[in-house]
């Protein structure tokens, strides 16, 4: 496990002349991406929320996953501790009009010390005027359940929200706390299995029920085609991810906020799944 940098880093962000802030570590600049998170609205979807990713570039030009992975460990961990912040730093300058979205925060595997980064990350929220009822904290790298629910539990005192991945909410049973979490994410390679396996479709739209019942959302993600949307549409899914509906785009680029139809997510020959809940 790589340390919790701390604010040995902070030099390293930066801000252009009208506020969005990126990373410097030379020679890379670090740029936020985001992608948004639907919901249904009757015959459409509107965006709700967002996930972040980290763009990388070099001399202004795109530097790809594989070429990271020559980057030394302290290069690494900088990056790892400067991408949330951005985001966090970022949130209000997506390209439209009014930007108000939720904020999903994935916690990166090196972190050693869960509860004070989390704390650290919403005191950077708090003193940029976004409150922490706004973030959600992917907390499913953190592979001890005491540790798990020991961070859980700091969410529940400090406003935030819990989530988690699907396979990792098998740990919920070893968790000592009542914490739930409020989001429960569903990978692409499930979004791709409902589809194509007609068994696993009927496994999963039992554990969405289970999971509804429980007052736990549903976010399917990595949704590229009508066929995926439709599916998760009648798993009852709560939250929609995927290229399909936006791909994401880097902060301060424009952004259609506008509802989108899903008659025309669907194919000009899709019939739209009726609302059942």
């Amino acid at each position: 496990m790589t340390e919790n940098p701390t604010t040995e880093y902070l030099h390293a962000i930066v801000q252009d002349e009208i506020g969005l802030s990126f990373g410097l570590l030379p020679p890379l600049r670090l740029k936020t991406a985001f992608q948004p998170v639907f919901v249904r609205r009757n015959t459409s979807l509107v965006p709700v929320a967002v996930s972040f990713g980290v763009a990388f570039q070099e001399r202004g030009r795109a530097v790809y996953s594989d070429a990271l992975l020559d980057l030394p460990a302290e290069q690494t961990a900088a990056a790892e501790w400067i991408g949330p912040r951005l985001a966090i730093r970022n949130l209000d300058f997506i390209g439209c009009d009014d930007p108000y979205f939720d904020l999903i925060i994935e916690l990166p595997a090196g972190v050693e010390q869960p509860c004070a980064e989390i704390e650290a990350l919403i005191e950077e929220a708090l003193s940029v005027g976004i409150m922490p009822e706004r973030l959600y904290f992917d907390l499913s790298s953190i592979a001890e359940a005491k540790d798990l629910a020991e961070a859980a539990e700091a969410l529940g005192r400090s406003g935030a929200s819990l989530a988690l991945e699907l396979e990792a909410t098998s740990r919920l049973n070893e968790m000592n706390t009542s914490f739930s979490p409020a989001l429960v994410r569903v990978p692409s390679k499930w979004t791709q299995g409902i589809v194509t396996q007609p068994e696993l479709m009927r496994v999963f739209r039992l554990l969405v029920t289970t999971l509804r019942s429980r007052g736990i959302m549903i976010q399917v993600e990595g949704i590229s085609d009508a066929a995926q949307l439709r599916a998760a549409l009648a798993a009852n899914a709560d939250r929609l991810q995927g290229d399909h509906l936006e791909p994401g785009a880097l902060a301060g680029t424009e952004f259609d906020d506008s509802p989108r139809l899903l008659a025309t997510l669907m194919g000009a020959h899709g019939n739209v799944v009726p609302l059942t809940a």
